[in-house]
């Protein structure tokens, strides 16, 4: 006896007994979810791209050479550092187009202290050259860094400029 062989639909289709939920019913809940989940979203992509503008290399380099200034130890104290874990950088970071211009708040154990930092890229010399580097207090006075030995994101005469190697 040659048995035919079963055809893979064969079986009755399944049913559900049982009504599904409309999604559409409950409209409130529906636009509440959606207004959260949006919320949430928007709030992750501004902690993340705040998140890499504060640990861009110019701005711990900034941070870096701030806590080794003799003027900024002066008018911050020592333990100089970013005024909240996650700090604001305001300005523009574009290091690959030739545009650093950024500030952000600094502590120390004296003083608080707005940090300016403006940098552009010299056409003629294809290297960065500081056009503003300053500290700005709470009661508005400003002091600038640019007579400092050292200033962030420029290398000095015997360093060679940062570069990304093709290998």
């Amino acid at each position: 006896m040659a048995s035919s062989p079963r055809m893979k639909y064969d079986n009755p289709k399944a049913t559900v007994d049982v009504e599904l939920p409309d999604p559409l019913k409950e409209k409130r809940r529906v636009k509440y979810s959606t207004i959260v989940f949006s919320i949430a979203m928007v709030l992750s992509f501004v902690g993340i791209v705040k998140y890499e503008d504060a640990n861009a290399p110019v701005v711990t380099s900034t941070l870096y050479t701030l806590r080794r200034s003799e003027k900024g130890r002066e008018i911050l104290g020592e333990n100089i550092q970013f005024n909240s874990l996650m700090p604001w950088i305001s300005g523009r970071l574009h290091s690959g187009r030739g545009v650093v211009d950024f500030s952000y708040t600094a502590v120390g154990d004296k003083s608080t202290a707005t940090v300016h930092f403006n940098s552009r890229v010299d056409p003629e010399l294809k290297k960065f050259v500081v056009l503003d580097w300053s500290l700005t207090t709470p009661d508005g006075v400003t002091t600038s860094l640019m007579d400092e030995a050292f200033l962030p994101f420029v290398p000095q005469n015997k360093e060679a400029p940062t570069s990304r190697q093709n290998y």
